[in-house]
């Protein structure tokens, strides 16, 4: 059932792929699937917060942040295997409500740039609110917010460790190919109910 949703839900935004972002948007009606798909086509509600949101352990989690529950075992899971190869790991943004995550996309807003301007250049790198998996409760941002985490040790880990080192460019199913370059790939975003038991 949930595949057959997950399907649904690609066809529907791969067929969005060639519109501008934000255009044509369906409004996500299950949020709280563990395959929701969340991206510039896909919007979440405004009042969703998952309701089995748990603190992530707090070695590797400096400000109590938070993941849903299965996104939390995956996460602390993965972590300790890493531990074992020497490697740490830590969140260091999760779960963000609608409200939040429009503050982090508003964040370098001025007055002398119009809105339309500022929303050509941060679509590249942000989403909006309601578009971020970080409100799904299953995405994690991991120890450094720079794009050369992936050449780290712990990038590197990740990359080799990870069933789908997937960031925001989705590829939610071995035999479904997405449209890359939906938005720039952030290296050290990894949604975990894509990730495997290590």
């Amino acid at each position: 059932m949930e595949d057959a949703f997950l399907k649904q839900q690609i066809t529907e935004s791969f067929g969005n792929c060639k519109a501008p972002f934000y255009t044509n948007i369906h409004q996500i009606s299950k949020p709280y699937s563990l395959t929701v798909l969340v991206d510039k086509y896909n919007q979440l509600p405004k009042d969703y917060i998952p309701n089995d949101l748990e603190v992530i352990e707090s070695s590797f989690n400096a400000g109590g942040l938070l993941l849903r529950h299965i996104a939390r075992i995956a996460f602390e899971n993965m972590c300790q295997s890493a531990e074992e190869a020497d490697i740490h790991l830590e969140a260091i943004s999760t779960f963000r409500s609608f409200e939040y995550q429009e503050q982090v996309y508003l964040k370098n807003k001025t007055p002398d740039i119009t809105l339309e301007a500022y929303q050509l250049i941060r679509d590249k790198v942000s989403a909006r609110a309601g578009h971020s998996e970080h409100q799904t409760g299953l995405a994690v941002d991991i120890n450094d917010l720079e794009q050369t985490f992936e050449y780290t040790p712990e990038g590197i880990w990740l990359a080799e460790n990870l069933y789908y080192a997937i960031q925001r460019v989705k590829k939610p199913l071995p035999d479904m190919i997405t449209s890359p370059g939906i938005i720039v790939i952030l290296a050290w975003n990894y949604p975990m109910r894509f990730i495997k038991a290590i």
